[in-house]
């Protein structure tokens, strides 16, 4: 250990320049953990392919000097766990996130949930995380759940107006008396975008005029034949549905931009809907939303449940229920006041019971007690 501290090698497939929530959850633990522990960062910070990083981060992972524990931050890199056993004789912690140990492939579902169980711990993001592991065959003794934390954001004065104009000005979307809805995440299907559009927007549409709805960002592989097609489908829905003034997508956005977004929005929405194979671990979006001061409207369905808890820093309503999701927006829409006041509150609920400092003990208490457990065996 250095001067107290315990050596911690944190080991990310997902991180900056990446953009994505995985990748911003990881930085932001890292920056934090930096400040409690001595880290050595591993950090795929070329988009390698997982089993180029795997075979570079092991290498890396071979010079480190007298590391006390090994912390990986997803499951698909557990192969380095059998490595780490043999030849660095440490203790392994790994965070398990949802799609990475959901994934639905038969090779992948008969290594990569048994290479997982062979951590010490193993760090779920959500209790439907914490599920989905147990499932597999992971140990329950082993699961521990510690949610996504969220920072304050630099709320300095801003001026509303000024912003809209700059937004309207770089997307070309004309803004004026038009109250703001926007949704953040990937263009993947249990993110529940082409439903809602379909859904939900298209009726909000035939009623009434002062609403845009803003979706921020893109499929994840550019590759990939069915990440394409779907949003191909999103956008052929808009032009059928005559919503190319109504939604808009806006692709992936510098966080700079983002955090502009949530300035201006009105209404943050998340309508996800059950896929399989593919679950919501958590839904950081969501907490970063209602930071801001948004009222969110979410999908009552698996880790969003934990991250939103009705009424108090959002509202949740069961997957794919056209009526009550309309019910909400509208009442939303339609009162200022209610908006503003009921964002006021959950960024005060969100702060309180997310905020990192709590987290972040959560993990050091984690790492501590591996560590415990390891000087009580030898």
């Amino acid at each position: 250990m250095t001067q107290g501290k315990i050596k911690v090698v944190f080991i990310a497939r997902h991180f900056p320049p990446g953009i994505g929530g995985a990748e911003k959850l990881n930085y932001d633990l890292a920056q934090k953990l930096k400040e409690k522990t001595d880290l050595v960062l591993i950090a795929n910070k070329g988009n390698k392919l997982s089993p180029l990083f795997i075979l570079s981060s092991f290498l890396r992972a071979l010079r480190v000097k007298k590391p006390d524990l090994f912390f990986l931050t997803d499951a698909a890199v557990s192969p380095l766990i059998l490595f780490i056993k043999i030849f660095k004789r440490r203790p392994v912690v790994i965070k398990v996130h949802g799609l990475d140990i959901t994934f639905n492939n038969k090779v992948y579902q008969l290594i990569i949930p048994r290479l997982v169980n062979r951590a010490d711990k193993v760090i779920c993001i959500s209790k439907a995380t914490k599920k989905e592991c147990i499932k597999r065959g992971i140990k329950e003794s082993k699961c521990r759940v510690i949610n996504i934390g969220i920072d304050p954001p630099l709320l300095d004065k801003f001026d509303k107006s000024k912003l809209k104009k700059e937004i309207e000005q770089k997307f070309k979307i004309n803004l004026c008396d038009k109250k703001i809805i926007i949704s953040v995440g990937a263009l993947v299907k249990r993110k529940g975008v082409y439903w809602f559009i379909q859904e939900v927007i298209t009726r909000l549409a035939r009623r009434r005029k002062d609403f845009i709805y803003l979706i921020i960002g893109d499929i994840i592989y550019k590759g990939k034949r069915d990440e394409l097609d779907y949003k191909k489908e999103i956008i052929k829905l808009i032009q059928s549905k005559n919503l190319t003034q109504k939604v808009f997508l806006l692709g992936r956005i510098d966080n700079q931009v983002l955090e502009n977004l949530y300035k201006i929005a009105d209404i943050f929405v998340m309508p996800n809907i059950p896929v399989y194979g593919d679950i919501e671990g958590f839904g950081i979006v969501n907490l970063e939303a209602a930071s801001y001061g948004l009222p969110v409207v979410a999908s009552n369905l698996e880790g969003i449940a934990e991250a939103i808890q009705d009424g108090k820093n959002g509202f949740l309503v069961e997957p794919q229920n056209t009526e009550r999701f309309i019910k909400i927006i509208n009442n939303l829409l339609d009162d200022a006041r209610l908006r503003i006041d009921f964002g006021r509150k959950a960024k005060k609920f969100t702060l309180s019971h997310y905020g990192w400092g709590k987290i972040v003990e959560q993990y050091l208490n984690l790492f501590n007690s591996c560590l415990k457990g390891e000087n009580n065996k030898t």
